[in-house]
């Protein structure tokens, strides 16, 4: 007898829906589960509950995107060609493993003080803040995860940009919360050019960074671009000397751009719109060059899950 897992903290109601070839950058605005049909991006389905019979045996991923920097509510959660990278090799994986992706959206969360502008952030924080308030919001997901019969050995975070950043803190200050992370470009204090207008934003990046370098362990695959415009490889150089952190370095422009066997790396877009050139490695997994890491994402799974 089949077991309908009604997740009803996901506070919406969002029935199946199919994206098609003409909807690759159309917005998503609610956190659901996330089914990969094809290899294409093109044929993802989202939907509000699963059923299972044996859900503790199942792996979950949940990705949690990035977000702005200030202390405001996003306008959307992610768009569809956010999971350009990442249909070929979570669609290779149904071969092998049983699992649920699911895509947690923080664009409704602000912070008490609302502050429109990251270079009037103060510190100390009167109140909580929005990226607190992101913190709080995915450990209270995943205890209701495990609630419902997920075991902690089968949970990962992904995450990109602050919700990468995100995902590595919780992990830091909770000892053995999940299996492990794969981060895409961990950041959250918005480009390097700007500290300098950014003092009291930047004490809370320091602060963040104190205490998740204090950890043990924080078993990660995380990837890392050269060119990025906000965190990259000598910015981030503190997390090697973390136990179980593993750094990938990702390739770097050429000629301003970014190659992949002599293809240019671009955002996926509508059929009939424009396929921008991507100008910075913060948003290079948002192209189908990222493919070449897909065995070294495949690889960490199996490593972990094994």
């Amino acid at each position: 007898m089949k077991i309908s897992i009604k997740l009803i903290f996901l506070f919406f109601l969002l029935k199946s829906i199919v994206c098609n070839s003409d909807e690759y950058t159309k917005d998503i605005m609610q956190s659901s589960f996330i089914t990969f049909n094809e290899k294409n991006y093109n044929k993802i389905t989202f939907q509000n509950e699963i059923e299972n019979t044996e859900i503790s045996k199942k792996l979950l991923f949940i990705y949690t995107p990035g977000s702005l920097n200030d202390d405001r509510m996003d306008g959307i959660c992610s768009t569809y060609n956010e999971f350009a990278y990442l249909s070929e090799i979570f669609y290779k994986l149904k071969n092998n493993f049983d699992y649920y992706f699911y895509l947690n959206c923080t664009n409704n969360i602000q912070g008490d003080m609302k502050i429109p502008n990251a270079s009037n952030f103060p510190f100390p924080y009167q109140g909580i803040s929005k990226h607190e308030k992101i913190r709080k919001s995915l450990k209270n997901l995943i205890d209701k995860f495990k609630n419902n019969g997920f075991k902690t050995e089968n949970i990962f975070l992904i995450g990109h940009s602050c919700g990468a950043w995100h995902s590595l803190y919780l992990v830091s200050q909770n000892k053995d919360l999940v299996n492990s992370i794969i981060a895409f470009s961990p950041s959250c204090y918005g480009p390097r050019y700007l500290y300098f207008q950014r003092r009291g934003f930047l004490k809370h990046r320091k602060q963040d960074i104190k205490k998740i370098s204090n950890s043990l362990s924080i078993p990660s695959l995380i990837f890392i671009s050269p060119d990025d415009i906000r965190e990259n490889h000598m910015t981030l150089k503190w997390l090697k000397k973390i136990k179980g952190v593993k750094i990938i370095k990702t390739i770097k422009k050429k000629n301003k751009e970014y190659y992949f066997e002599n293809n240019l790396c671009v955002f996926h877009a509508d059929e009939n719109i424009k396929e921008f050139s991507i100008l910075d490695g913060h948003n290079l997994h948002f192209s189908k060059c990222f493919n070449k890491y897909n065995d070294d994402i495949y690889n960490f799974i199996k490593l972990r899950v094994g």
